[in-house]
This record gives structure tokens, C-alpha cells and sequence, in this order.
């Protein structure tokens, strides 16, 4: 009762209602979020076509690092994907 209409919001809904550009990247190694509590699981529910995914295998929680380095590769699809907006 108290967040009233917000009661019932998801991440899911969230992503689906705006009509904006939307990146999504996880890892399914991911352990501080764990793939399968991670927004990417609910992929198949996910309509916006404003919506980019990407899945790593190996990154854990921080896709942007590779062995304690910057992965200049992962920042320039970030960047790419920020350039056509």
C-alpha cells in the first residue's frame, strides 16, 4: 500500500516501457550477481527492440577488465554502442 502503483514494477517492465537505448551486459560467471538472478535470465521476455545484449562467458563481474586490465575491446563496443545513438 505504501509504494502504491509501484508495488508491482519489474526490471522487466522498466526496460520494456521506455523508448530509449538500452545496453544489457552480464557474464555467467558473474559472482556478485549471479547469471540466473541477472536481468540478461529474463531475455526472452525482454520486447524493446531498443535493446542491446550482450553475454560474456568468462568475465565475472567486471566485463570491462581482463586479468586486471582494462579490455579495450568490451570499451569500444560500449562506445560504439553509445555512438549510434
Amino acid at each position: 500500500m505504501k509504494f502504491g502503483k509501484y508495488t508491482n514494477a519489474t526490471a522487466v517492465r522498466g526496460i520494456n516501457s521506455v523508448d530509449c537505448p538500452f545496453m544489457i551486459m552480464h557474464s555467467y560467471d558473474d559472482e556478485v550477481v549471479p547469471y540466473d538472478v541477472g536481468i540478461a535470465n529474463y531475455k526472452d521476455e525482454i520486447t524493446n527492440p531498443n535493446v542491446m545484449l550482450k553475454i560474456y562467458e568468462d568475465r565475472n563481474h567486471i566485463i570491462t577488465a581482463k586479468d586486471g586490465n582494462y579490455d579495450y575491446e568490451v570499451l569500444e563496443e560500449i562506445k560504439m554502442f553509445f555512438d549510434e545513438i
